[in-house]
């Protein structure tokens, strides 16, 4: 049996899916019409599917709140009382509120609809049917999870000796990999690439991921900018922290435009930082890496650092940008476009995560792909020794 729960003041959202679903058997459709009747159901009964409008009041008698969906999802996700659903869907027939809140529900790995004109029912009920279906059993579980940008980056994780399995869904190809570390730790593995580069795209397939499969850590791999004259062009850079380099506020002083920044860090977890310390002293294993790649590679040793990641939404060819980002913080090692989405969608999850990615180019007019693939497979490489030396899963 799976069950949904249906939360809207008007019974709008009811019809809809009680329509979509009366053909489907062992599902049970329960509905409350306030924030506070669905946190509450939400403490007693853990179910499969969430469907919930807008715009919604706080408590019985109370005016509708256009922020209420908001409130209930900050309380399904702070509330330790609250058993969390496998998967939330919007509805909404306010266009401003759906611009609004669009990118919210995306970085959460959520789906919103608007019900207008372009509402696509069969979507729609496909997308529900997949979840309420679908949704992976505790079996299903996995002990780390991987997720890289782009195929070429999971092409190399892939080459890892991970006895990998696949399995299709509708948007994704899961690779699951079963291994016994060499601490005798019998450990699980998905591994995953984002359909889009980007943070929205990394955050809403971290957070997906993260709720069906609960993974324990959340590890990136792949390819980043470096600062030249601090990193070489294959070295692997550990994050520290990362942030969003391009969050802050734009404003005016004395006519000239300026941007105020105000990053949020996130931290890898401090447990595994003297292992990566470690390992970035680690010659044999550093000249291993390089000598088994056998593709164009520089003649420059391989090194591993540890140190600030800067994650942006765009690809950088101008190094005015990058002496910009340097001065948000000076030690910057490197510069790309997802690691800041995988780390924040963690965090609010409530797991750990590594971000391990290597420098292809210097973020300037001279970039080019011809060393994307040593980048990818000495991350890779890192990624399995950190797996099967490093990692400590209680």
């Amino acid at each position: 049996m799976k069950h949904i729960l249906i939360i809207d003041d008007n019974y709008e959202n009811q019809r809809i899916v009680a329509r979509l679903l009366k053909d489907c058997s062992n599902i049970e459709i329960e509905s409350k019409n306030t924030v506070k009747n669905a946190i509450d159901e939400l403490k007693s009964k853990k179910y499969d599917l969430v469907v919930t409008d807008l715009f919604l009041p706080l408590n019985l008698g109370d005016e509708i709140n256009r922020d209420g969906a908001i409130e209930l999802l900050n309380q399904i996700e702070k509330n330790k009382s609250v058993l969390k659903p496998t998967y939330i869907i919007g509805i909404t027939s306010h266009k401003e509120a759906y611009d609004q809140y669009i990118s919210y529900f995306n970085k959460k790995g959520w789906r919103l609809y608007i019900n207008d004109a372009s509402l696509s029912e069969s979507e729609l009920k496909e997308n529900i049917i997949n979840y309420i279906k679908h949704s992976p059993k505790e079996d299903d579980n996995v002990d780390i999870l991987i997720i890289t940008a782009l195929q070429k980056e999971l092409d190399q994780i892939l080459n890892l000796p991970f006895n990998w399995e696949n399995k299709k869904s509708d948007s994704h190809t899961f690779h699951f990999g079963n291994i016994r570390n060499l601490k005798g730790k019998h450990l699980r593995i998905l591994a995953v690439s984002c359909l889009h580069m980007g943070i929205a795209a990394s955050a809403s397939l971290t957070s997906k991921l993260g709720v069906l499969f609960k993974p324990k850590l959340i590890l990136m791999s792949g390819i980043a900018a470096g600062i030249k004259e601090k990193v070489n062009l294959g070295d692997i850079l550990v994050a520290e922290y990362c942030w969003d380099w391009g969050s802050g506020k734009k404003t005016q002083i004395e006519g000239i435009s300026v941007t105020k920044q105000a990053p949020h860090q996130i931290s890898m977890p401090l447990k595994y930082k003297d292992g990566f310390l470690q390992l970035s002293k680690d010659k044999e294993f550093l000249d291993k890496v390089f000598c088994d790649y056998q593709g164009k590679k520089t003649h420059s040793q391989l090194g591993l650092h540890i140190g600030p990641l800067a994650t942006g939404s765009v690809v950088l060819e101008d190094q005015n940008i990058v002496n910009s980002i340097i001065e948000q913080h000076r030690n910057t090692l490197g510069i790309e476009m997802e690691a800041y989405g995988v780390a924040y969608a963690s965090e609010l999850l409530g797991i750990g995560s590594i971000i391990i990615k290597s420098v292809c180019d210097f973020a300037n007019t001279e970039k080019n792909d011809d060393y994307q693939s040593y980048a990818a497979f000495t991350s890779a490489k890192t990624i399995e020794r950190f797996i099967q030396e490093i990692y400590d899963p209680i």
